[in-house]
């Protein structure tokens, strides 16, 4: 089997057992939208320092829909893109990481104990988000796109 449909199977392993163990409010934890903005504006400005909007939105058209018959160029190009994608998405998680852990020992003193479990949990739902956009979005479009651009 393809790597891309046994990360696949993976997570929908994890995601039944979370719902066994725990039901909805299993989820609650993954659901941290401060972690999410790090990651996607950080992958944005990573992309950005690179690449222009127009590229960037061409090669997740084509990673998303498909390249056009006939265009092997644009394919390659699509897959190039996003395989840069994949790697800024586990660099950007390592510096979300650092900072949400900076922000954890920054006040030792005068943290109550809510506010460094939330800050903790951002510590660790970042690069859960960035590996998993990384390993579960990125590279298996990448690979596709690298095959399409193969073929032609």
């Amino acid at each position: 089997m393809r790597s891309s449909v046994h990360s696949a199977i993976f997570a929908a392993i994890l995601v039944f057992f979370v719902y066994l163990g725990e039901g909805m409010g299993g989820f609650r934890p993954f659901l941290n939208l401060e972690a999410l903005l790090i990651v996607f504006i950080g992958l944005g400005l990573f992309l950005a320092a690179s690449y222009s909007a127009g590229e960037v939105l061409a090669a997740l058209r084509c990673g998303f829909f498909g390249a056009a018959p006939g265009d092997a160029e644009t394919a390659a190009a699509s897959a190039e893109i996003l395989e840069y994608a994949a790697s800024g998405a586990v660099k950007v998680s390592v510096l979300g990481t650092l900072f949400a852990l900076i922000l954890v020992l920054s006040s030792p003193g005068n943290s109550e104990a809510g506010v460094l479990m939330r800050r903790l949990a951002l510590a660790l739902d970042v690069p859960f988000f960035g590996y998993f956009l990384a390993s579960m979005v990125f590279t298996p479009m990448a690979r596709r796109v690298s095959r399409q651009a193969a073929k032609r």
